[in-house]
């Protein structure tokens, strides 16, 4: 996993050949009339029989001794003046299996992210209910005010579900996909079920706040209070499985 760090390593000693630019500084010593510059690897401080220097602003470093000291083969062609530097097949190159492990661990994690903004999205449902809720027992709303709110709640709710279906398909195929390279992701199965759990809870509040609506008293409030409460205990309780999933392979991608 570190060998990718070897080589974004050799990319910026390259980088520097040409673009780097150093403070001017003699701290170090001169070298041929220019600042020497210490180099420094993975903390530990290289040396070579030619230091890098400070030349006129920009940092010189030797191509030999730096990327032998990363893993890399440097060969020089004098009939063209030319440097062949070859990490192919040393210890700094990354292995294709390697980068194929580290693009399925970065799509596992870019899916608990995007599992928990689904989450959050459904959390929204609650936060429409309420307004209907409030909207319809303030007296001063007229009949048609209040069927208004209600049509926009549900606009804004079938949104909403819309977000989930998207969610759930791309989330089974993420697992078909990573079933056979033997990554066990079987908690996203277990989130979509919470929140589809939830969401039964919202239109169990929904049906409670319209029979409601519909007799003009609360006989049913209870039960609408009762299966907010599940609902939201329900979703956030698999929110935080899906923030706990991308934090998770999270910390792994960074450890490549």
């Amino acid at each position: 996993m570190k060998n990718n760090k070897r080589i974004v390593s050799i990319a910026l000693v390259i980088t520097l050949l040409f673009t780097g630019v150093a403070y001017a500084s003699s701290v170090n010593g001169l070298f041929e009339g220019f600042s020497i510059v210490n180099i420094f690897i993975d903390g530990k401080k290289i040396q070579g029989d030619v230091p890098a220097i400070n030349f006129h602003g920009r940092t010189m470093v030797p191509v030999r001794f730096v990327s032998e000291e990363l893993g890399a083969n440097v060969e020089w062609d004098g009939n063209t003046a030319s440097v062949y530097i070859d990490s192919s097949n040393t210890s700094g190159g990354l292995e294709k299996a390697d980068l194929d492990q580290l693009k399925l661990i970065s799509l596992i994690q870019h899916q608990y992210k995007y599992l928990s903004d689904t989450g959050q999205s459904l959390a929204w449902i609650g936060t429409e209910l309420q307004r209907f809720s409030n909207t319809y027992a303030n007296s001063t709303y007229s009949h048609d005010e209040n069927m208004e709110v209600l049509g926009n709640v549900m606009d804004n709710i079938s949104g909403r579900l819309e977000i989930y279906d998207t969610a759930v398909e791309a989330t089974m195929e993420i697992i078909e996909l990573v079933k056979s390279e033997g990554i066990d992701v079987s908690d996203m199965e277990l989130i979509l079920s919470g929140y589809e759990e939830a969401i039964y809870h919202y239109f169990d509040a929904l049906d409670s706040l319209m029979k409601d609506y519909e007799t003009g008293q609360l006989p049913h409030i209870t039960n609408y209070k009762n299966s907010m409460i599940l609902a939201t205990d329900t979703l956030y309780e698999h929110y935080f499985i899906a923030v706990d999933g991308y934090i998770h392979y999270f910390s792994i991608v960074q450890e490549y």
